[in-house]
């Protein structure tokens, strides 16, 4: 009898506290003035399995971002932000720019990382991709000195595996495809810069434990990706090679940290354990990290999260420029004249690849039109409010309880034809010689969390286009093939960079450096 009573008042309690909060978040969302989103016309209502089904179709087909930009034109003749079902939960889907305003700078503490992301990540280890607070705090200070204006700025080092890069690339108009290679550059380039050691990947001669990352990492990528986008309906799908790809990914990533660590251990109480480096020493991330304190797990996570990161990011940018510019001849030409203009054979410094002015544009309109962060994710931390997106004119702002997953989509955004023009869909570099975005234009997020390597992988690309457009005098398609997505933890291009380079004969690019 007493176990009966104590139940039932439990149930009760439980009952009188869900009313309770569910009046009180009624209560706010009337006095903000706050009215519900249009909602996505589901068959399925309980748990949006049709959403579900078309979204997973469109992925295999490599037009997912399409699919849901025109879902947005769809419902009640188009709206930028409207509420959907995702497995039995609502999810707000936004292109407004306001909204993302909200969400990452006016009121940034009330979202954090979704679950479905932090799951995901989780089987790195605890590091910036995963945490949110004072924590994640820590950790974007601790990765800052990696990004700063001296370590990005170094173009001798990449130089190196450029031109091995071009060194690798067919002379004579022989199709050759530019994504493995242009992932092979940004993983060589991003070890160096954060294990003090290249995987040498493009060298020809890699050791084996390199070449083994390499393959986890492109496999890894992939896999990731898809249970970010499926959430707990991945863990129906058992994929052992996947975790398998993790595991290799570790083990190389703990081979430097044990090393550092046992360095750090030798060095107490000596110059270099106070941060002091050797004069005229190169920058290496890894001895850094070593002096956090943290052990081994976290500094393999935080480590793991930039190389992934930063190798990924890179490398999509430029497999989609090429793809572009093998498309675009009147576009190539423009930037070659620019490139050879202004330094001919030099080699460019940091200064030199920033003032390029059209090539400048043409990367900010490959970011427009193909993001290579194409959606993001937040959850609601605490009830809030969304300033717009209520209502049928979509003016009124939308309440938000706690939990509520918000996803906004930099591809549809950057599609919007009332912010970009009636030629929002095509590829002109020119209308960025007078346009000026806020929000509307987001390729690297923004906000406190915006990618702290942005700057990085602008240069690495902008530096690599370069040395490109001196070395080679044309380039074509190498295949028929159109634009379809390739959805890994960036956006790249489906069916790879196929295409055929002719060399410039005026210029070898194993010219010593001037």
């Amino acid at each position: 009898m007493f176990y009966s009573l104590s139940t039932g008042f439990l149930i009760l309690s439980l009952v009188a506290t869900l009313i309770l909060s569910h009046f009180r978040q009624h209560t706010r969302a009337d006095g903000e003035g706050c009215k519900p989103p249009p909602s996505y016309p589901h068959i399925d209502p309980i748990f949006g399995l049709d959403s579900l089904i078309l979204c997973l179709r469109n992925l295999q087909r490599g037009n997912l971002m399409n699919h849901l930009d025109n879902t947005f034109k769809r419902i009640q003749g188009g709206v930028y932000t409207y509420s959907t079902n995702f497995l039995g939960s609502r999810v707000i889907y936004t292109i407004e720019p306001e909204n993302v305003k909200t969400i990452f700078a006016t009121r940034y503490e009330d979202y954090g990382q979704s679950q479905t992301r932090k799951d995901a990540l989780a089987i790195f280890g605890p590091g910036i991709f995963t945490l949110d607070g004072a924590q994640w705090q820590a950790s974007r200070a601790l990765l800052r000195p990696n990004f700063v204006r001296s370590q990005i700025g170094d173009m001798s080092r990449l130089e190196v595996h450029v031109r091995q890069l071009i060194e690798k690339i067919p002379k004579h108009g022989k199709v050759v495809d530019l994504q493995p290679l242009f992932g092979e550059l940004t993983m060589d380039s991003a070890t160096e810069l954060m294990l003090g050691e290249s995987t040498n990947l493009l060298s020809g001669t890699p050791r084996d434990e390199a070449r083994r990352f390499m393959d986890a990492f492109t496999y890894a990528s992939e896999g990731l990706s898809f249970r970010m986008g499926i959430g707990w309906l991945a863990t129906l799908m058992p994929d052992p090679k996947f975790h398998q790809c993790i595991r290799d990914m570790k083990a190389f990533v703990n081979i430097y940290v044990r090393r550092a660590l046992a360095l750090q251990n030798a060095n107490k109480g000596t110059m270099a354990d106070n941060g002091d480096e050797e004069e005229g020493a190169r920058y290496v991330f890894l001895p850094h990290l070593a002096r956090s304190g943290y052990d081994e797990k976290r500094l393999a996570a935080e480590l793991m999260a930039v190389i992934v990161a930063g190798g990924g990011t890179t490398s999509s940018l430029l497999t989609v420029l090429w793809f572009t510019l093998a498309r675009r001849p009147d576009v190539f030409s423009k930037l070659r004249n620019e490139v050879l203009s202004s330094f001919e054979t030099q080699l460019p410094n940091f200064e030199d690849v920033k003032g390029l002015k059209y090539l400048n544009w043409t990367i900010r309109e490959v970011q427009r039109l193909y993001p290579v962060i194409p959606v993001n994710s937040r959850i609601a931390l605490k009830d809030t409010i969304l300033p717009l997106g209520g209502g049928k004119d979509g003016r009124s702002p939308i309440f938000l309880s706690k939990s509520t997953r918000v996803l906004h989509f930099p591809y549809s955004m950057h599609h919007r034809k009332d912010i970009y023009g009636d030629d929002a869909d095509e590829f002109r570099p020119e209308r960025w010689e007078s346009l000026r975005t806020s929000w509307e234009y987001l390729p690297f997020s923004g906000g406190p969390r915006t990618c702290i390597g942005q700057q990085h992988a602008l240069t690495e690309a902008l530096y690599t286009t370069v040395r490109l457009l001196q070395s080679f005098e044309d380039v074509q398609p190498g295949d028929s093939s159109v634009w379809a997505e390739k959805l890994v933890l960036s956006m790249s291009v489906r069916s790879g960079c196929k295409v055929k380079l002719t060399t410039q004969t005026l210029f070898h690019p194993n010219l010593p450096h001037p």
